[in-house]
């Protein structure tokens, strides 16, 4: 397939979970199969959801101090917090 903003040939990769859910994403590593390219999504996507939380949970400036012993302290709890939660 070809995207509009690309001219490089690209893959459609379908990927069924084993509870039904169905996933579609394109890919343009050819040399992958695709259980790999949706492993590697999959990994990708929890990173960035991961980061995500993070920024919304912890980015409160209204409940935290901007001085350099609160940022300390919110970057403290938030490691401790995803390590106890895991």
């Amino acid at each position: 397939m070809t995207l509009k903003s690309s001219q490089a040939r690209w893959r459609l990769i379908q990927y069924q979970t084993q509870d039904g859910n169905g996933f579609e994403f394109p890919a343009n590593a050819m040399s992958l199969t695709p259980g790999v390219g949706a492993f590697l999504y999959l990994r990708r996507w929890g990173e960035e959801k991961h980061f995500d939380i993070w920024q919304n949970d912890f980015g409160s400036s209204k409940a935290w101090s901007r001085g350099k012993t609160g940022l300390a302290a919110r970057g403290w709890l938030a490691i401790m917090t995803s390590l106890y939660c895991c």
